[in-house]
């Protein structure tokens, strides 16, 4: 995996490169078909010094939308070699740490040297990668727990302790007997006149090895059934891996609580600015509902002045308001 991942960085870095390199030199290629060209790339190559940034960097590598998608790819895929088999190989992680010191300058000198600025886009969090990221750590514990009760001697070296007070004995424990005088197949001469074979499991001795001298059983049985203590070590082994489930989630829970995703002082500063865009869109409420009432009250004014006129009007001129009948 180590090797890999070192394997695939240089790859990604010369890759980069080489197509840099041909994208350049595809730009200044004249065009044999279009000969009115050769003097403005002439001119082109002879002024490239001369030239703007932007124009220098439209000969690099172009940056598609989804380029980041490769870096989080390979991001997730190590981060489940190194969680989900951490039992099995615990340097890997200092491997991780070696290769990502490199990959951090690689990928640095990759977009500001051979690739164009990409689009920037402002975001909240680094999406569907963190479910992702998640759902590995579930399935890491899972794994590592597994691993530590079903592929090792943990569980049965700890139940014959408590069983007998020491591992003393601990090897004819864990081994059953076959009878290998029924291993037809055996044509090995230094194998020949064996008639006992030790394997590792928990099963009961076949009846036929009880006539042996110096072998005595306690119960056989043809067939190689498990016995008692298989049943007992496989219930411990699954006690064993829900109880490391529990105590993984817990302490992860414990760390969520204490250590925030955003720090105090940054929570503060958010409720802040929450409180004053708050208190600054009620302000600007009550300056509308005020503007309302000074137009209303202005409205009432300017109706009382008209009413007043009208009223002087009246009183002066009655005739021409209303019609004031003069016959007897």
């Amino acid at each position: 995996m180590a090797g890999q991942q070192f394997i695939n960085a240089f790859v990604e870095i010369g890759y980069n490169i080489v197509y840099w390199f041909v994208r350049r030199w595809q730009l200044k290629l004249p065009n044999p078909h279009q000969k009115g060209l050769k003097r403005v790339r002439r001119e082109v190559i002879c002024s490239n010094q001369q030239l703007g940034q932007y124009e220098k960097d439209y000969a690099l590598n172009p940056a598609y939308d989804q380029f980041l998608c490769d870096e989080y790819l390979e991001m997730a895929m190590q981060f489940g070699f190194i969680t989900l088999f951490a039992a099995v190989f615990p340097l890997a992680p200092l491997f991780a740490l070696i290769n990502n010191i490199f990959e951090m300058r690689l990928d640095a000198y990759k977009l500001l040297v051979t690739v164009q600025r990409p689009m920037p886009a402002q975001v909240k969090d680094i999406g569907i990668w963190m479910t992702i990221l998640e759902i590995m750590s579930f399935l890491a514990v899972l794994c590592n727990a597994c691993l530590i009760a079903f592929t090792s001697d943990f569980i049965p070296k700890n139940y014959y302790w408590f069983k007998t007070g020491s591992l003393k004995g601990y090897m004819d424990f864990s081994l059953s007997y076959y009878d290998a005088r029924h291993m037809h197949f055996i044509r090995d001469e230094h194998l020949h006149g064996v008639e006992i074979c030790r394997y590792r499991a928990f099963r009961l001795p076949p009846c036929s090895l009880t006539n042996i001298t110096g072998i005595s059983f306690s119960s056989c049985d043809n067939d190689l059934t498990v016995t008692y203590d298989f049943w007992v070590i496989l219930t411990i082994r699954v006690i064993f891996v829900l109880v490391f489930l529990l105590i993984v989630v817990a302490i992860k829970a414990i760390f969520v609580y204490c250590i925030k995703d955003i720090p105090t002082k940054i929570d503060v500063q958010l409720k802040r600015e929450r409180y004053l865009a708050r208190q600054a869109i009620l302000q600007r409420q009550e300056t509308i509902l005020s503007q309302k009432k000074t137009t209303i009250v202005n409205h009432d004014k300017f109706t009382e002045k008209i009413e007043e006129k009208m009223v002087r009007k009246i009183e002066t001129r009655p005739k021409e308001f209303f019609v004031i009948n003069t016959t007897v």
